[in-house]
C-alpha cells in the first residue's frame, strides 16, 4: 500500500490522506458488488500537489486465488484516463502481476501468453455500461470510461461480469482499513523478527522464522548496506522500516 506524493522532514505523512478522505478533489469509486473484505485504501497518487488517482483494495491482496478485488479512480486531467483501453488493460494486467510477484521474491512474474481482450457489461450506479475486459490466466482487469473519468479495476477470485461499482461517499472506513492492515503488519513484522539474531555481516541476511520478514531484511540490506554501524535508536526503528518495505505506505 502506497501514498505517493512529495513529503518533506518532519511531515505527517498520512495528513494529506486524511485530508483527501475529508474532502476527495472528484468522485471515487469501489466495489459494491459482490462483498468482499477487508477493504483499504491501497494507493492515492499526486502529481504537483494535485490528487491523480485512488485505488480502493478489498480481499486477499497477498493470495494468488484471491477473492481480491482494486478499484483506480483516475482524475479527469490524468493523462492516463485517455490512453488506449488496450494498452490500459495489458497495463493494468502487467502492473497487477508486478506487485503480486514481488510479494514472492520474484524478479519478473511467469507471463502466460497474450492478454485476452473482449467486452463485458458491467454494473455502475445508476445503469449499466459496456467495459473493456483482459484476461491473462486467473487475473483480470476492466476499463470502463465514465465521462470525463475513468476506473480500472483488477481481480482475481472473482468472476468479472460479477462486479458491481459505485461511487464511494464515505471514504473514512478506507483510511481506517488501511490502519488496521498497517498494524497487522507490523506486529506480523515484529512478531517474526524476535527475537532478533545479530546479521551476518559478510552475508546480510538473517535466519528468521518467516520468509516474508527475510524477504524484507533482505530489501533493506540492500537498500542500507551500513546497517551495522547503525545507532540503537535507528535499530528500534527496523520493524517500521520493514513493515514499509513489505506494505509502503
Amino acid at each position: 500500500m502506497r501514498h505517493t506524493s512529495g513529503q518533506h522532514p518532519g511531515h505527517d505523512p498520512d495528513s494529506a490522506l486524511r485530508a483527501l478522505v475529508a474532502h476527495p478533489p472528484f468522485p471515487v469509486h469501489g466495489l459494491r458488488e459482490p462483498t468482499v473484505t477487508p477493504a483499504a485504501l491501497a494507493e492515492a497518487h499526486r502529481v504537483g500537489g494535485r490528487w491523480t488517482s485512488v485505488t480502493l483494495a478489498y480481499g486477499q491482496w497477498d493470495s494468488p486465488a484471491g477473492p481480491f478485488v482494486a478499484v483506480t479512480t483516475l482524475a479527469p486531467d490524468n493523462r492516463s484516463a485517455r490512453a488506449d483501453p488496450r494498452s490500459a488493460l495489458t497495463a493494468a494486467v502487467e502492473l497487477e502481476e508486478e506487485r503480486y510477484a514481488s510479494l514472492n521474491d520474484e524478479q519478473h512474474p511467469a507471463a502466460s501468453g497474450p492478454v485476452d481482450i473482449s467486452e463485458a457489461r458491467i454494473h455502475c450506479d445508476p445503469a449499466s455500461a459496456t467495459a473493456a475486459l483482459g484476461r491473462r490466466g486467473a487475473l483480470w482487469a476492466l476499463v470502463l470510461d465514465l465521462d470525463s473519468q475513468r476506473l480500472v479495476t483488477v481481480g482475481r477470485g472473482v468472476e468479472p461480469g460479477s462486479v458491481e461499482v459505485g461511487q464511494v461517499q464515505d471514504l473514512d472506513p478506507f483510511l481506517q482499513g488501511r490502519s488496521t492492515l498497517l498494524q497487522r503488519m507490523t506486529e506480523a513484522v515484529e512478531h517474526s523478527a524476535a527475537p532478533r539474531p545479530q546479521p551476518d555481516v559478510a552475508g546480510g541476511r538473517m535466519d528468521v522464522p518467516s520468509h516474508a520478514a527475510q524477504r524484507a531484511w533482505d530489501q533493506y540490506w540492500r537498500a542500507h548496506p551500513n546497517r551495522s554501524d547503525a545507532t540503537p535508536d535507528a535499530r528500534q526503528a527496523e520493524p517500521a522500516h520493514l513493515t514499509d518495505i513489505l506494505l509502503p505506505r
